[in-house]
């Protein structure tokens, strides 16, 4: 449609070349010649079409955004969820060496605030995972802890960068960098071997495996900050838990 709004112009200049489009002399509608017809014609045209391809580009720039808005929330809905699987671990370490439940009884649903605690931090690092303890018993999951920690933080690392490949043009630059730190921070990739690493201690007749080295206490801090980063920004709250629904996921009445 632009293009053949170009040609139109082109066609307007040629004839206002060729000849006169006004005569003086005439009356009325007469006081324009056949070139000059042709040139008003060529401008209305003109004119029409360069309306109709600007009103066309606005609704398509439209649909392009929402379009966009609406695969950036997926996006962030998908960050949400992978970022979960990482709280649940920590919550699981807390609840397990603290031997405590949150305030509606779980062992998971932490706030930051007490995963940051200098009691937890000191009870995860007195845990040993060769006792092979049930991880979450009380809701019939009974792995040994250790793998309970092995399989969420690999799916974190997984589903994070499965959701990162998928949606890199679409998620924002911040939360794109603290996605990436985290799946490569040195504790996350701890924790995705953990099993294996325990495993190793045990066949090499080591009877301790704590649930967190004194030396990752930086790093532990590090992570928790991260991730609480990175649930905010995709639309979670700090319990990891619930992560916003996007609205044209909602039903009518929720």
């Amino acid at each position: 449609m632009e293009y053949l709004a170009a040609v139109l112009s082109f066609v307007v200049a040629l004839v206002g070349v060729h000849g006169n489009t006004w005569n003086a002399r005439a009356r009325g509608m007469r006081k324009l010649t056949r070139t000059g017809w042709i040139t008003a014609a060529c401008a209305v045209a003109t004119l029409a079409l360069a309306i109709t391809a600007v009103t066309i580009r606005s609704v398509e720039e439209r649909i392009l955004k929402e379009q966009r808005k609406t695969v950036n929330r997926i996006a962030e809905m998908e960050i949400c969820l992978a970022a979960g699987n990482l709280k649940v671990v920590f919550d699981v370490l807390a609840s397990t060496a603290r031997d405590e439940k949150t305030v509606d009884g779980a062992d998971i649903g932490f706030g930051f605030s007490t995963l940051a605690e200098s009691k937890t931090i000191r009870a995860i690092e007195k845990l040993n995972l060769l006792d092979n303890r049930p991880a979450r018993s009380e809701v019939g999951d009974d792995r040994p802890l250790k793998e309970f920690i092995t399989t969420y933080a690999t799916n974190f690392i997984a589903q994070t960068n499965m959701a990162l490949a998928k949606y890199s043009t679409f998620l924002d630059r911040e939360l794109i960098l603290n996605a990436t730190w985290l799946t490569n921070h040195n504790l996350v990739r701890r924790l995705a071997v953990t099993g294996e690493q325990a495993n190793q201690v045990e066949k090499a007749g080591g009877e301790t495996y704590p649930g967190l080295w004194s030396y990752e206490r930086l790093g532990y801090s590090e992570v928790l900050s991260l991730l609480e980063e990175m649930l905010r920004m995709s639309g979670g709250n700090e319990t990891g838990l619930v992560c916003e629904t996007p609205e044209f996921f909602k039903r009518k009445g929720d």
